[in-house]
C-alpha cells in the first residue's frame, strides 16, 4: 500500500505553508539546492524547526 501523501500545487509558497503548518509559521532558512535542471530545488527550515525541500519552476499551467 502506497503511504505517500499528495500535496497540491500552489500557486504562493505563503499560502502553501499556511495550508500545511498553519498561520504562524515562518521561513528562518533558505538552502539553494543543486541537481535540478528544469526545477530550481531549495531547502527550508522553518520556525518551528521542520525542514522541508520544496522544488519550483515559472511553467504556467493554465489555472
Amino acid at each position: 500500500m502506497n503511504n505517500l501523501k499528495t500535496i497540491p500545487n500552489y500557486n504562493s509558497l505563503a499560502g502553501a505553508l499556511v495550508d500545511l503548518f498553519g498561520t504562524s509559521v515562518a521561513i528562518t532558512q533558505t538552502d539553494r539546492l543543486s541537481g535540478g535542471d528544469i526545477n530550481k530545488a531549495y531547502g527550508l527550515t522553518l520556525n518551528t524547526g521542520d525542514k522541508i525541500f520544496m522544488k519550483a519552476n515559472a511553467k504556467n499551467r493554465g489555472h
